[in-house]
């Protein structure tokens, strides 16, 4: 689209250039071939140099065209000037369907992150439940075994007791 606008008024403008009317001061209108297009759209319009003869005095048919020419660079630039402004749109619009798509998944890495910290958190407390766990469980059975032996000590010194006073006693009753 900005090609067009771009080629309409350099078509505009190559077209002034070969048709661009002046009165050299003689009174009459003839086709000059020195004329610039710039210079025949600028007239008038504070372009500086009229490209007209030494008067300034442009015939009816060049002031309309001059008009014309004016108003389709306006339209032209009106046009440009609304291209860019719906691009400008469409590139907002992209990017806040963008930014709308990228927070879920913002909110779905927290929740996740949210979610594996929990997890992480109950993995540790099973971890230190576990070790709890073995810890009582070897003092238990550390005790069960120093209980045993204990026991079997006493069994042991019974039986040697025991032993010890059947001995006494058969030594005793000969």
């Amino acid at each position: 689209m900005r090609l067009i606008a771009i080629l309409a008024v350099g078509a505009l403008l190559a077209g002034g250039a070969v048709n661009g009317f002046a009165c050299n001061g003689g009174g009459g209108g003839g086709a000059t071939g020195g004329t610039t297009g710039l210079a025949t759209i600028g007239t008038g319009a504070g372009f500086g140099g009229s490209g007209f003869g030494s008067s300034g005095i442009m015939s009816p048919f060049a002031s309309q065209r001059v008009a014309m020419q004016r108003a389709a660079m306006q339209q032209a630039a009106l046009q440009q000037t609304a291209m860019q402004q719906a691009l400008i749109q469409q590139r907002m619009m992209q990017m806040q369907q963008q930014l709308a798509a990228q927070q879920p998944m913002i909110a779905d890495e927290s929740t996740q992150q949210a979610a594996s910290r929990a997890d992480m958190i109950k993995q540790a407390r099973a971890e230190r439940i576990a070790e709890r766990k073995a810890k009582s469980a070897a003092l238990i059975a550390k005790r069960k075994a120093a209980r045993e032996q204990n026991l079997a000590r006493l069994k042991e010194k019974q039986k040697q007791s025991d032993t010890s006073e059947v001995l006494a006693q058969i030594a005793a009753n000969p």
